[in-house]
């Protein structure tokens, strides 16, 4: 797939081939400017790229129909705020209810406020909420359309560190239950620790794909922070805090 905004400019996605299976957390990473954003924009069909294609299932997106798309795709942009059109998170739940002919919608926006922990934010406006809090309204809301992939950009920047735990259990949780995700982050240390298979994006191009663990081991510079500490102790790579516990049972945390 290549793709450039206009045709003097460069092209921002580059022979890019890419194979993501359905049930899988995916995880692109990149640093700023990479392409990883555009790539998003791509797959969801938000823009058409000038060589190649995106299937969805063994058939081109560009042929199927925008409710088909609409039904089957869920997108977290990086801002959420970007998501909400109305004053009060109920009545952005309301309206997607209604979009997706959701029957017992009233009933279902209680669970899902329930089940994501912000019924107490249920009458205020998205502009009025944390950054945590609107993320996972806006997560709420597209979960009721029960799409088949969902797709997120950057979702822990801007998180504090409890916000980030609180989003990474929810996404684990959508994983088990079966939702195909696909993620784009500068965050290695959220990939490494959550993604099922990761691959690395540079200058447009998709440079390498393997598991967390192929591809951050033996890597100083584009690695995890734990792996970059633990390179030089003569002992199994790990990549997250969870395998250094592990590894070490009695630490004493600092």
């Amino acid at each position: 797939m290549y793709f450039q905004y206009t045709k003097k400019a460069p092209f921002v996605l580059k022979n890019l081939s890419i194979q993501i299976k359905k049930g899988e957390f995916f995880s692109i990473v990149g640093g700023n400017g990479s392409g990883k954003s555009t790539f998003l924009k791509a797959s969801i069909g938000n823009i058409k790229p000038q060589r190649g294609k995106v299937s969805f299932l063994g058939k081109e997106t560009s042929k199927l129909k925008g409710d088909v798309l609409f039904r089957s795709f869920a997108y977290l942009p990086q801002h959420p705020q970007s998501f909400f059109i109305h004053d009060s998170i109920e009545k952005e739940m309301q309206e997607t209810v209604k979009r997706h002919h959701v029957s017992n919608g009233s009933e279902i926006i209680t669970k899902m406020l329930d089940a994501f922990g912000i019924q107490h934010i249920r009458y205020r406006h998205p502009y009025d909420c944390s950054g945590g809090e609107m993320q996972k309204a806006a997560l709420a809301c597209m979960l009721l359309g029960n799409p088949e992939i969902l797709f997120i950009d950057e979702p822990t920047k801007g998180l504090d560190p409890i916000s980030k735990e609180n989003f990474a259990e929810i996404i684990q949780r959508l994983h088990q239950n079966g939702l195909t995700i696909v993620m784009v982050t500068h965050d290695i240390e959220f990939a490494a620790r959550y993604a099922e298979r990761c691959a690395m994006m540079f200058d447009g191009a998709i440079t390498t794909i393997g598991t967390p663990k192929e591809l951050f081991s033996g890597n100083y510079f584009y690695t995890t922070a734990i792996n970059r500490a633990t390179s030089n102790m003569h002992i199994e790579e790990m990549l997250t805090l969870e395998e250094a516990i592990e590894t070490w049972p009695n630490h004493v945390l600092i």
